[in-house]
């Protein structure tokens, strides 16, 4: 079966969201919208790896999140936007 690369395009500052926060990291109900979409590929069988996109600010923080919640397929977190 083959197997899928993702890269998750979440490098917006959440300008219109008028967030002081990128909106990925945001909370909504108590976790991280970035987190609701790494939950989604590392469930799924045929995503091999995600490499994940913030912005430059954001690189530390989304490290931490990946780690707290120990998504084993997230490869790379780069700066985007």
């Amino acid at each position: 079966m083959p197997k899928t690369q993702v890269i998750i395009a979440a490098a917006g500052d959440g300008t219109r969201l008028k967030s002081p926060v990128a909106k990925v990291f945001v909370e909504l109900a108590g976790k991280p919208i970035l987190v609701y979409s790494l939950e989604v590929f590392e469930q799924c069988p045929l995503v091999e790896s995600v490499v994940v996109t913030v912005p430059a600010s954001g690189i530390a923080v989304a490290e931490g999140i990946v780690k707290e919640f120990q998504f084993q397929k997230v490869r790379r977190i780069v700066s985007g936007g």
